[in-house]
């Protein structure tokens, strides 16, 4: 039987057959635009179900509390929802590809990966340590194969990221709840939105683009949990997630001015 997590993967991480590979040209843009906005939460704010702590209690214990509160969704007071990847869909050509960070770093610090969300430039480079004096990995599919076992606090691991695409990562070694999402991406129009939600595209050549809110999703599908033979106690491995959810708007950038945007993501 395939780990519950595989499944919902199918539809995240499929590909399209061969087709022709876009290249994108860098040019100057002197008189772009921007597009600025925020990912808003509508309606009523949902119960989201927490973790259970099932190893590790004493690095993974966040205050008495036996469970950890699900990073997943974040909606702040003003109702902006935090990171949320936003982009401008097939860019053929604009700024250079590196003004994005060509090297990043992740960390595994209290059971969680911080952060969660990347966007990495294609032929960027992940440093990955951990702060944890327990046994973590960083276990990715999709866009990158890795899967990489950090058992000493402050080991460090760097790799190339080559594939544009989505690799999900998660820990096997009985932290089910950590979950993260690096986008390798073959151009710089991509953002995440802040605590409130907010988000600013620089530099974009004028004209009329498709603009995309990517989020995760928050909902747990279901559960895959192993019983000790033993004692008969269940413990949770891992989880199954609902599908991340895309919003899509139609915009137009004009030169030198700025182009304002929401997005509202909600129950429905």
């Amino acid at each position: 039987m395939k780990p519950l997590w595989v499944l919902p993967l199918l539809a995240l991480l499929a590909t399209p057959g061969p087709q022709k590979k876009r290249v994108y040209e860098e040019i100057d843009v002197p008189d772009g635009g921007s597009i600025t906005g925020t990912v808003l939460w509508k309606g009523e704010r949902p119960r989201i179900e927490p973790f259970r702590i099932d190893k590790n209690i004493e690095t993974c214990q966040v205050g008495d509390s036996p469970t950890k509160p699900s990073r997943r969704l974040v909606i702040s007071e003003a109702g902006g929802v935090e990171m949320t990847v936003v982009y401008l869909e097939k860019m053929a050509k604009g700024k250079p590809l590196f003004t994005l960070p060509k090297k990043q770093r992740l960390d595994q610090k209290g059971c969680e990966y911080h952060p969660r969300m990347f966007v990495l430039p294609r032929k960027g480079k992940l440093e990955m340590t951990t702060s944890d004096d327990t046994l973590h990995n960083i276990h990715m599919r999709g866009a990158a194969p890795y899967n990489i076992a950090f058992p000493k606090k402050g080991m460090v691991e760097t790799r190339p990221f080559r594939r544009v695409g989505i690799a999900r990562v998660v820990c096997d070694a009985g932290h089910g709840w950590m979950t993260g999402y690096i986008h390798v991406v073959d151009h710089p129009y991509y953002v995440i939105t802040d605590k409130e939600g907010k988000f600013q595209i620089e530099d974009i050549p004028p004209g009329k683009y498709t603009l995309n809110a990517w989020h995760e999703g928050w909902r747990i599908v279901e559960k895959d949990s192993v019983k000790d033979p033993r004692t008969g106690e269940e413990s949770i491995k891992g989880y199954v997630f609902s599908d991340p959810i895309v919003l899509s708007q139609e915009v137009e950038v004009t030169p030198l001015k700025e182009t304002q945007v929401t997005f509202e993501l909600s129950e429905d």
